[in-house]
C-alpha cells in the first residue's frame, strides 16, 4: 500500500512487478508529451506522438 495526499493504492504482492513496470511506463510518458509540450508542440500533438491517445485524422 502506498499514497499521497490524494489518493491510496493497495497492489496484491502477485502483480507487484507488473504494476510497476506498468507505472515506470506511464512515467516515461508523461516525461515525453511534457518535453514536446515545452518545445512548443500542443498537449494534442505531443500526446499523440507519445502514444498517450490516439493520433487525430485529418
Amino acid at each position: 500500500m502506498t499514497g499521497d495526499d490524494t489518493a491510496i493504492v493497495v497492489v496484491p504482492r502477485a502483480r507487484v512487478e507488473e504494476t510497476l513496470l506498468k507505472a515506470e511506463r506511464i512515467v516515461a510518458v508523461d516525461a515525453q508529451v511534457k518535453e514536446r509540450i515545452r518545445a512548443g508542440e500542443s498537449f494534442g500533438s505531443a500526446a499523440a506522438a507519445a502514444g498517450y491517445i490516439p493520433a487525430r485524422k485529418a
